[in-house]
């Protein structure tokens, strides 16, 4: 018997011919916890499997031959053993019925037994393709040169380099040493780009955010460990300064407040939170982190600005304020306030 079989061989993806597919623009939280402006990339795949043909020649018994051989072996030892049983064996007809019986039907009930084989002869392999999920495969910056950013009436404001990361941290306003309590920041961007402005909504994730912050730290050089109440063996006391504000070229303005801890202890988390009626100013955060046993520091930030903010605080119709925070609440908790014209400086 001759017929042709195929099989199945194992599935594997393969990824189709062609450019990946942008996806539209969106948001991203680096590992050094900077906000990242991408299109995510997507390739096509196919599921491919390997349909293996073969012709088979399958040799297989011969039933009626068997059938034969088994009546004629079942006659010839009846015959056989009658013609023994009889007073002349020898001279008994049915005794050499018998043998020529066995003769004839034994290799007819061997012969179909014997010699029966498969054999498999490869013809070929055709793929099968099937088209399959797409997947990310990576993605690319977004070529703009500045953003605004926009969120809960607040604003901010920077320039977007060339691997499309902002200029600004998420945690210049958000708190750092508080992002447990922050839920998904949602940002209303607009991006300024050669071929005219883009503007795009994205949500970022709490959990993004909370794992970059030690990213975060290390690359402002601040010291952010924190030490629960009871490690604490000593409590410091920290004084503050006046709080300096100045516009500088940019447009950006320029906030800076000394401290003192005057007490025994190291404190924790420091950080400066500022308050403005000014939305590109208000809800910065200025992070100074571990400030040790009498030692003096500076909280000193530049903030930049639009023309329409750099215009607002020339008037001299802008407030500032900022509060001091620390990991453990040793901080004065009444804010801090600058009075009069904000000047320009040279730097």
């Amino acid at each position: 018997m001759r017929y042709q079989d195929t099989r199945r061989g194992e599935t594997r993806r393969e990824l189709r011919d062609g450019p990946p597919r942008a996806l539209a623009p969106t948001v991203m939280v680096t590992a050094a916890g900077r906000l990242r402006f991408v299109e995510p990339l997507v390739c096509s795949y196919d599921s491919v499997t390997d349909l293996a043909t073969f012709d088979v020649d399958r040799t297989r018994p011969n039933a009626a031959t068997l059938v034969v051989g088994l009546l004629a072996t079942a006659f010839g030892v009846v015959a056989g053993v009658s013609g023994l049983s009889s007073d002349d064996p020898s001279g008994a007809p049915l005794t050499y019925a018998g043998a020529a019986g066995l003769a004839v039907g034994v290799p007819l009930v061997i012969g179909p037994l014997v010699g029966n084989a498969t054999t498999r002869s490869p013809v070929g392999v055709q793929p099968l393709r099937r088209r399959a999920d797409d997947e990310r495969c990576g993605e690319r910056p977004v070529t703009a040169q500045h953003a605004t950013l926009r969120w809960d009436g607040l604003r901010a404001e920077g320039a977007v380099d060339a691997d499309g990361v902002f200029a600004i941290s998420p945690f210049d306003f958000l708190d750092a040493f508080d992002v447990g309590r922050v839920p998904a920041l949602s940002l209303a961007i607009e991006l300024e780009r050669a071929g005219g402005p883009l503007r795009l909504e994205a949500i970022v994730d709490a959990g993004a955010l909370a794992g970059a912050r030690a990213a975060f730290f290390a690359s402002r050089g601040l010291d952010g460990t924190v030490i629960s109440v009871a490690e604490m063996r000593k409590v410091p006391q920290l004084q503050l300064g006046l709080l300096g504000v100045s516009m500088t070229p940019g447009p950006a303005l320029r906030m800076s407040l000394p401290i003192d801890n005057i007490g025994p202890g190291d404190a924790y988390g420091v950080r400066l939170l500022v308050s403005s009626s000014n939305p590109e100013i208000d809800g910065r955060i200025v992070y100074l982190g571990r400030v040790v046993a009498h030692a003096h520091a500076v909280f000193d930030t530049v903030i930049p600005m639009s023309r329409e903010a750099e215009r607002d605080v020339a008037s001299g119709n802008v407030t500032f304020s900022a509060v001091v925070r620390d990991a453990h609440d040793v901080s004065p908790s009444t804010p801090v306030g600058f009075r009069g014209m904000v000047l320009r400086t040279g730097s």
